[in-house]
């Protein structure tokens, strides 16, 4: 094909126009939003905790019993039979005639708040820790890393046992014993983050502007490792459920009358072979939360990597 000159003509572009935006401006947090949108597995994964958390909050109410009172008139009774049905015990009953659903749904409140909690703690530790540590460098953080370096070497399970056997068992001493060496991880997550941003150009701006030590932490620092902090608060939690589950199977989790999703399942696992849907509940319900929060975890760790960005 010939190419004539005929074929092109100059564009008309309105002088006015050339530096209007094209579209409209993202921040940092719309745009990881918009991303994370696109991944079909955390969204979902987003829904799916919600819903538990739906439920677990309302699904008390929704029948006349308690997760405590015992009734030997309707023990072992099978889950969506029509017994169960009608008398509104709808996942059934356990070897002591309490009704499943509720256990079920009050285990999964101290579960998720037993985790919740503990991922708060580690959060606050672990960012003051790290924080300073990587704000100070040197001696500083010389001295405080290898602080850390003596509780990663000290299991942390048998830690845990120990707290919970010297303290009264509860929610207390668990929250306790998971937080105690919980917190190292996010500590050295924000002690990286820090040694990296510390040194760029709009640090040393905010230095030359003359910006205190606070400021340089709250305003500067500190918001721009909230990528990899919320990512690790996504993995923190069920780590903190599945501890728990761990702790209370061994026999060392709460005291009746209060029952979280471990001490069901430990309670499941002795009456498995006659009375199955004990177990099966809770295990199915620990088993969403915790891959709903990998997943969810996996999803933001890609929304919220700048490298990924377009």
């Amino acid at each position: 094909m010939e190419i004539k000159k005929e074929m092109f003509k100059p564009l008309n572009r309105d002088e006015s126009q050339k530096e209007q935006i094209a579209r409209p401006s993202l921040t940092f947090w719309q745009d990881a939003w918009r991303r994370l949108k696109k991944n079909p597995l955390a969204m979902a994964s987003l829904i799916l905790l919600g819903s538990i958390l739906l439920i677990a909050l309302i699904g008390p109410f929704l029948n006349d019993y308690n997760y405590y009172e015992q009734d030997y008139s309707v023990v072992n009774l099978k889950p969506f039979t029509p017994e169960a049905m009608e008398s509104n015990h709808w996942f059934g009953t356990d070897d002591l005639g309490r009704d499943i659903w509720q256990r079920l749904w009050k285990g999964t409140q101290i579960s998720l708040f037993i985790g919740i909690v503990a991922a708060s703690l580690d959060l606050t530790i672990g960012v003051l820790y790290g924080g300073i540590s990587g704000y100070k460098g040197g001696r500083v953080d010389d001295i405080m890393m290898r602080i850390v370096e003596i509780l990663m070497g000290i299991p942390y399970l048998i830690l845990a046992i120990l707290l919970i056997l010297v303290l009264e068992p509860g929610l207390t001493a668990i929250i306790l014993a998971l937080s105690v060496t919980g917190w190292i991880g996010m500590a050295r997550i924000v002690r990286g983050q820090l040694f990296q941003l510390k040194e760029q150009e709009f640090i040393l701006a905010a230095k030359t502007l003359g910006a205190n030590t606070r400021r340089m932490m709250l305003k500067h620092l500190i918001p721009n490792t909230m990528g990899p902090i919320i990512v690790s608060i996504t993995f923190t939690i069920p780590g903190a459920i599945f501890t728990e589950a761990t702790l209370s199977f061994l026999g060392l989790g709460l005291r009746p009358p209060l029952a979280s999703l471990g001490v069901l399942v430990n309670q499941g696992y002795g009456l498995f072979k006659n009375l199955p849907w004990n177990l099966w509940f809770p295990a199915a319900v620990i088993s969403l939360i915790m891959l709903a929060f990998n997943l969810l975890g996996d999803g933001l760790r890609d929304a919220l990597d700048p490298k990924m960005r377009k």
